[in-house]
């Protein structure tokens, strides 16, 4: 899925999927932007992508500042050229308790990172997007949740901004279809990464006894999904051929059982 010649901002870069997906794309020969708070885990990805001669620019950006967003997309496009993929995959797990009244901040924080700030990226890459010559105008990727389609106790902010994305994925697609702008959305399930263990330290005082006990048996027996396997996923998603997929929002086996030229990774 060769990707070459082609730009891709890859937001939450600096560790997990986000990192997966970014080298992923630069294997194929995408010019990869890397995004996320934190400039040394970003430059670490950066000279990974270069030892292996591909093209990275780390680029800290706080997605909640219009303003970094819009410097870092303008820089992009100045850098290389174009903007052919933009994957919003920077998230926070927010808080685990919608009783506790010292939640509202964080769970404003959780809205902002991860609603707010996919709305913020993507609104700012569509005109660079439009400017693109290419035969696909674009294609964007949001890395999702099954809990944004489900109820499930805990992480309720997590849930609402989740499908508040699967909306948004689904209602932008119609509304970018004339500029020949592909968005669809990844639900990658329950991944070996920083956030899972980030849910696990929060320990059965915030989880509660069934969820902590839930989280900690997927560990315990090895049922945590790879993420390099969901960044191929991505892959796809980011290549000509998924040029007739838009609005689509879907785990590895929903998106593979739909579409004979993508499989499941061994």
């Amino acid at each position: 899925m060769n990707l070459k010649k082609k730009t891709a901002i890859v937001t939450g870069a600096g560790r997990g999927l986000g990192r997966s997906i970014a080298e992923t794309m630069a294997s194929q020969g995408a010019a990869v932007v890397l995004v996320s708070r934190t400039r040394k885990q970003l430059q670490e990805v950066a000279d990974t992508i270069h030892s292996n001669s591909g093209q990275a620019l780390a680029s800290p950006v706080d997605i909640r500042d219009e303003k970094e967003i819009s410097k870092m997309v303008e820089t992009t496009y100045n850098t290389f050229g174009s903007i052919d993929i933009l994957v919003n995959n920077a998230g926070i797990i927010g808080p685990a308790n919608f009783l506790n009244p010292e939640n509202e901040k964080a769970w404003l924080e959780t809205m902002d990172i991860n609603l707010n700030g996919t709305w913020r990226c993507t609104q700012a890459v569509i005109p660079y997007m439009m400017k693109n010559k290419t035969s696909s105008g674009g294609k964007i990727i949001n890395v999702v949740s099954g809990l944004g389609n489900r109820p499930f106790p805990r992480f309720c902010a997590y849930a609402a901004s989740k499908a508040g994305m699967i909306q948004m994925t689904r209602s932008l697609s119609l509304e970018l279809a004339p500029a020949n702008i592909q968005i669809n959305a990844i639900d990658p399930g329950v991944m070996d990464t920083p956030m899972q263990s980030e849910i696990r330290s929060m320990g059965r005082d915030q989880l509660g006894d069934d969820i902590f006990e839930r989280f900690s048996k997927l560990h315990e027996n090895n049922l945590l999904k790879d993420p390099n396997k969901v960044a191929a996923l991505a892959l796809f998603l980011a290549s000509k051929q998924a040029d007739h997929l838009t609005g689509e929002t879907g785990t590895l086996d929903q998106y593979a059982e739909k579409n004979d030229n993508f499989s499941v990774p061994d």
